[in-house]
């Protein structure tokens, strides 16, 4: 059986490939072949509850189940800097058990 590998590209803006976080990375990411890359590249079963919804008082890029313990996770796409402010809102929706933070630079 060959093994086909692909290659990994730096996309330096990642605007150029996602114009939009919400109607272009999120529902990108939430696609089940990009899903399950993720899930596997950290080591967890994901499964999708909701895409770009609330959870709560809070929006959410992505609110999602660890099949495997049960853990409640929030996924939040960021395509530009960090910000504390982001944090600030992050800490304040830990509901989840887990936190996935996607950012650019």
């Amino acid at each position: 059986m060959a093994i086909v590998l692909g290659k990994l590209t730096k996309v330096e803006d990642l605007r150029t490939v996602w114009k939009h976080e919400a109607s272009d990375f999120t529902r990108w990411l939430s696609e089940s072949e990009n899903m399950a890359l993720l899930s596997e590249t950290i080591g967890l079963d994901i499964t999708i509850v909701q895409v770009e919804d609330n959870v709560g008082d809070f929006n959410v890029d992505i609110y999602a189940i660890d099949e495997t313990s049960g853990k409640r996770i929030i996924i939040e796409n960021q395509l530009e800097k960090l910000t504390m402010t982001i944090l600030e809102k992050l800490s304040l929706m830990l509901q989840a058990r887990m936190l996935i933070i996607l950012f650019g630079s």
